[in-house]
């Protein structure tokens, strides 16, 4: 879809997006840990093309979400009517404060930067986001815990996570495509509860294939021991197999806690 600069050229990529098929929209308001140059702190977008997005996103009923770290960022995208923040990573109280008047779903991935740090130092993954991980990740969860302290009575938290005994013993598959092929094999460590998946990809780039290796571990868990955690945190506590209308993957439960 090309690159946007000012509220205009923002509105026609979005009229484009939903024109495509989009189910929802999503902006990258601040920086990003995974990418470079970005600065996780600062802005990428202006107020004015955060709104323009969002006009056009709720004239077709859709929702947008907002990438944003940095505290500025997650009050602008909060005042130009973004539904939900992700990450979220240096929150202040004034930004709890407007999400909760306003509304606004707060998604902070608080379990991603033990995961970045492992699996990225494994990997190699570039100094530069290995080092804007460790600079937002305690920031993230600090920010989780307070904005967990300023749910009123009933207040929701929603999440989902993988199961203990997700692909176990599952054999390696493969799928392919005109010009393209993908296998993963699956390791399981029942000690760590954890599932690592070995994906080889092979892509066509004129008359011959690029291959590409990737590593992703997933960490497992037990309903019941998630549950008994969230009610001794001061939560009422549901599992769900689906999210309103969207079904949750084999393998996947949700939980619906309410602050009691």
């Amino acid at each position: 879809m090309g690159v946007a600069r000012g509220p205009d050229a923002f509105r026609q990529k979005a009229e484009l997006a939903v024109a495509g098929g989009a189910d929802l929209i999503k902006v990258i308001a601040s920086g990003a840990v995974l990418a470079y140059g970005g600065v996780p702190g600062e802005p990428e977008m202006t107020p004015e093309e955060i709104a323009a997005v969002v006009e056009v996103a709720h004239r077709h009923g859709l929702k947008v979400a907002a990438h944003a770290h940095g505290a500025r960022s997650i009050r602008e995208a909060i005042l130009a009517g973004a539904d939900t923040i992700e990450h979220a990573s240096l929150i202040d109280d004034a930004a709890i404060a407007l999400a909760r008047e306003h509304d606004v779903a707060l998604s902070m991935d608080v379990y991603n930067g033990s995961y970045i740090d492992t699996a990225g130092r494994e990997q190699g993954w570039p100094e530069e986001f290995l080092r804007k991980n460790l600079e937002t990740t305690e920031a993230q969860r600090d920010g989780f815990r307070r904005a967990h302290a300023a749910l009123g009575t009933g207040g929701l938290l929603i999440f989902d996570v993988a199961e203990v005994g997700l692909d176990r013993g599952r054999a390696p598959a493969c799928r392919e495509g005109e010009g393209w092929a993908c296998l993963v094999r699956f390791a399981y460590d029942d000690a760590r509860q954890r599932l690592t998946r070995h994906i080889t990809t092979f892509r066509r780039i004129g008359a011959s294939y690029r291959r590409r290796e990737e590593t992703h571990h997933v960490q497992l868990y037990r309903a019941s021991a998630v549950a008994r955690e969230l009610r001794e945190a001061g939560f009422r506590v549901r599992t769900v197999r689906r999210f309103g209308e969207y079904p949750l993957p084999p393998g996947r439960v949700g939980f619906l806690a309410r602050k009691a």
